[in-house]
């Protein structure tokens, strides 16, 4: 559930709707919108605030969503949270970037 529908907005400080960041026009048209269409999207997430089960994170472009912590769980990676870490060369870094794909990891 996007945070635009409402709640705090914590950077400013207020309650009500806060507006998400939109850039650029649609990459599909709206009016189109049915049931049943199907959707994806990668976004990169940045924890802002915990409280219980709800979770405040801001996208990389700048807007702002409000997801259950059983969402966070089940569907999304992290970049903070890894069973190891490696030392690698140069060489064998880019293969491993190049494995990577969308998937979130730090270097």
């Amino acid at each position: 559930m996007r945070a635009a529908v409402g709640g705090t907005n914590t950077a400013k400080g207020t309650t009500g709707k806060r507006n998400a960041v939109k850039k650029g026009k649609p990459l599909w048209d709206p009016k189109k919108l049915e049931v049943d269409d199907i959707f994806s999207c990668i976004s990169y997430l940045n924890v802002q605030k915990i409280e219980g089960n709800t979770i405040t994170v801001k996208n990389q472009v700048g807007g702002s969503w409000i997801i259950s912590k059983d969402l966070l769980e089940r569907d999304m990676w992290s970049a903070d949270h890894f069973d190891k870490e490696i030392k690698c060369t140069m060489t064998e870094l880019s293969g491993l970037i190049e494995q990577c794909g969308d998937t979130i990891f730090k270097v």
